[in-house]
């Protein structure tokens, strides 16, 4: 089996082997940097992106990527600036929705459009209304941001009965939210922030 490299002071070109080099290099260091992206991005899916976003460019710049420094150093250092890019892209997102909120509000006080404060409380009425099973799984998945695996094994349930379940609830609070439905932009950022 292939050793992964500590220190290289070479050009990826050079390589007899770097498929191998690189296969050992990524599972060796792919869940600890996803650990690590973890305490800077707190969202599972951001610190994933972040460490492939790295690996991806490694891969593509093999050929004239020349590496003079610890490569383990190198990874954290570069997952470390992927995830403060991902976090401050997410805030400019957050950023984009509350501004969009704001230029709906004067349309919902100038017409007879039920107001934010109504959408709110339909969102949560519609959500205490789901059955207890699929309102905390919906819980747990939307506003506390688990993943159906970190659920499952929380609740002792396959990932299988939390996707299910996660169906069954996003059916029921489209049917309860039928009707306020033409605020749809509104209500799907106030389920992400509510």
């Amino acid at each position: 089996m292939t050793q992964t490299p500590k220190h290289i002071n070479f050009n990826f070109n050079n390589l007899d082997n770097i498929n191998d080099w690189f296969d050992v290099l990524f599972k060796e260091y792919y869940q600890s940097l996803c650990r690590f992206a973890l305490t800077i991005v707190p969202y599972e899916n951001l610190a994933e992106e972040a460490v492939q976003n790295v690996f991806v460019y490694l891969w593509e710049k093999r050929k004239t990527l020349l590496i003079k420094t610890n490569v383990k150093g190198l990874l954290y250092q570069s997952v470390y600036n992927e995830s403060i890019r991902l976090r401050k892209r997410r805030l400019q997102n957050k950023n984009y929705e509350a501004e969009y909120l704001q230029q709906l509000l004067p349309e919902f006080e100038n017409s007879d459009q039920p107001d934010l404060d109504f959408i709110k409380t339909a969102i949560s009425n519609a959500i205490i209304n789901l059955p207890e099973k699929c309102r905390d799984i919906f819980i747990m998945r939307r506003k506390e941001g688990l993943t159906n695996e970190e659920i499952a094994n929380y609740l002792g349930i396959s990932v299988k009965t939390v996707e299910s379940q996660m169906t069954i609830a996003l059916k029921k609070l489209r049917t309860e939210l039928t009707p306020i439905i033409k605020h749809l932009p509104a209500i799907l950022i106030l389920l992400e922030i509510s």
